[in-house]
């Protein structure tokens, strides 16, 4: 990692080191979530639309995605294709699984959380696009 970074983290100065490690941190998130998709708990097989063919596979492929990503921004290779596909992906988190949910209960506050959060996830994912 500080091999990819080095001539950033010399050419910064002060507390600009730190964000020099930006996509480190957000790889290492994107990379924690992914064994969930693995050998994780039901509930994450749960979550995928009852309506979706090939449930399983899309668990699984969504892992491979996190990954795929998280070594993308690693790696600072194919960041602007990772970042959007990710973005485009937590869009779709929104549009398929949460947004049902909350239009089904609109009282229930912990779903407008999950909408809400995804939706932030897709909006800075597609918005790192244009300074990537």
């Amino acid at each position: 990692m500080v091999f990819v970074l080095r001539r950033e983290i010399g050419a910064a100065r002060g507390w600009d080191k730190l964000i020099a490690f930006g996509c480190i941190f957000i790889a290492v998130s994107l990379a924690m979530f992914a064994p969930e998709h693995f050998v994780g708990p039901k509930f994450v097989q749960d979550s995928v639309p009852s309506w979706m063919p090939a449930r399983v596979f899309c668990v699984r492929f969504v892992g491979c995605a996190l990954l795929a990503a998280a070594a993308s921004l690693t790696a600072r290779k194919y960041v602007r294709w990772s970042s959007t596909l990710l973005g485009v992906m937590f869009f779709l988190f929104v549009c398929m699984i949460y947004l049902p949910g909350v239009l089904a209960h609109p009282e229930r506050r912990f779903a407008w959380t999950l909408l809400l959060r995804d939706l932030s996830f897709a909006r800075w994912r597609m918005g790192t696009r244009r300074t990537a």
